[in-house]
């Protein structure tokens, strides 16, 4: 069954799907132009765009047919015996759902939350295999990279080098601004690298990722620059004793509310889990922050196909932190690490 068919299978016959959001359209029919709606039925869907994607959804797209008039709107011809279009509420500004109205005034139009996002939680073969690209091509430039920071490079320095090694790779894109946060800097969860100068007994955490085709992986280690002190290897030490709880705990049937207690139970000094206020984890796919996300609440259950994140840290203002995150693939028997790099506490430079 296909991803669009699973849709289409959903709708009643006299429903449609009025599809806004880019990632969903790509994710159901290829689509990746900027300017595009799609417009699905339980017999055929449209993709509506203009003149200067005539070609590329041509060759992007498979199952559905082309208008590339550049009205997003259907035409009455499409809207014919339907009496009710669902639209995604979380996408559609008030602007264009006033004009989808006038566009189908014989039918009831109907708000969806994350429909699509949840058939996306679950990845196929295909996007496994572009995750896995990804994830593989980051992990091997961090190692490359790796060997080449030292005391006096700049934070920037350090993220042009990655992410210009990541490209030279075969990475089609850089997944997010790349984190390089040295020292002090390392306390705040998403730094923007600076010029600060690489600094002897600083900690130096890296989060970072690559694109293929449109899916991404996300990895995070910290290292440190010299000798690492007591403290760091504390603060260190207690980081990846959550990371690798949180990782064992994981399992087909759980729930993210226990893989989510289970990492925070480990981080046992008071001071420090006080500082782990992000979320454990999150899905990745065409979006780098997508379904599902780890929560105490969260009773959604982990089931094989699944790919998120487990990233647990620790941030002690004005001295330093730390997370070891990874990007991991639910199995029937377990999970695959996508972003196997070492879980050492590595000196640099």
């Amino acid at each position: 069954m296909t991803r669009l068919s699973r849709i289409q299978q959903s709708l009643d016959v006299s429903q449609a799907f009025y599809v806004s959001d880019a990632l969903n359209i790509r994710y159901l029919c290829g689509f990746t132009g900027s300017f595009g709606a799609l417009f699905v039925t339980t017999h055929n869907a449209t993709l509506l765009t203009d003149s200067r994607y005539l070609i590329q959804a041509g060759s992007e797209t498979t199952g559905v047919s082309i208008s590339a008039t550049g009205n997003l709107y259907p035409d009455q011809e499409l809207t014919r015996n339907i009496n009710e279009v669902l639209f995604e509420k979380s996408h559609l500004t008030i602007e264009r759902h006033e004009r989808l109205l006038a566009t189908v005034p014989h039918a009831t139009t109907t708000g969806t939350s994350a429909r699509i996002e949840q058939l996306r939680i679950v990845k196929d073969e295909a996007e496994i295999a572009l995750i896995r690209q990804a994830c593989a091509i980051s992990t091997r430039a961090l190692r490359e990279v790796s060997s080449h920071i030292h005391e006096g490079m700049s934070e920037r320095q350090v993220a042009r080098l990655l992410d210009s090694t990541i490209l030279d790779f075969g990475a089609h894109a850089i997944a997010f601004e790349t984190i390089v946060a040295s020292g002090p800097h390392s306390a705040i969860p998403h730094h923007q690298p600076t010029d600060r100068f690489l600094t002897d007994g600083d900690f130096l955490k890296i989060d970072f990722g690559a694109a293929v085709n449109g899916y991404h992986s996300d990895c995070t280690r910290t290292f440190v620059i010299g000798h690492p002190s007591d403290w760091q290897r504390q603060v260190y030490n207690q980081v990846l004793a959550a990371q690798t709880a949180g990782r064992n705990a994981i399992g087909i049937g759980r729930t993210f509310a226990e893989v989510n207690t289970a990492a925070r139970s480990a981080i046992t000094n008071p001071e420090y889990a006080a500082t782990f206020q992000h979320g454990l984890g999150h899905g990745v796919g065409l979006a780098i922050h997508e379904d599902p996300f780890f929560s105490a609440s969260q009773q959604a259950k982990i089931e094989p196909g699944m790919v998120f994140t487990v990233e647990p840290g620790i941030y002690l203002a004005d001295r330093g932190g730390v997370r070891v995150e990874d990007t991991l693939l639910i199995t029937p028997q377990g999970y695959e690490n996508l972003t196997e790099f070492s879980y050492d506490l590595i000196s640099l430079g």
